[in-house]
């Protein structure tokens, strides 16, 4: 009847204006936790966006260096082509001893897309 179809599409537009609103909220914790603003955050929908998007924007030189772990995030595969072909360095590093690495990008995977397997 109509008057489900109304209803139906009143609870999705509720659930719609819910969920717009629990996200402006995420932002507001993250940017505060951050103490950045709004336009230093730069929201993706994964793992995957955030790399890419890193790989592509960031402006890559002769001299500079990308390091990751082994067991790194398969999105970062690609990161390493763009990197590389605009003249970075890559380097494999121990996951363990990542936080030590100086002079450059690193990517450090917390659990492996592949095997599951979690750093700590």
């Amino acid at each position: 009847t109509a008057e489900a179809e109304a209803a139906r599409l009143r609870d999705a537009v509720a659930a719609a204006e819910r969920a717009a609103a629990a996200d402006e909220k995420a932002r507001a914790l993250v940017l505060r936790h951050l103490n950045a603003r709004a336009h230093d955050v730069v929201w993706t929908s994964g793992a995957t966006a955030a790399i890419r998007a890193v790989a592509e924007l960031k402006p890559w030189r002769a001299g500079d260096v990308l390091a990751h772990a082994r067991d790194a995030h398969t999105s970062v595969v690609g990161c390493r082509f763009v990197a590389e072909a605009r003249g970075a360095s890559v380097e494999v590093v121990d996951a363990w001893d990542a936080h030590e690495f100086r002079g450059g990008l690193v990517v450090v995977t917390l659990e492996s897309n592949f095997d599951g397997r979690r750093l700590g």
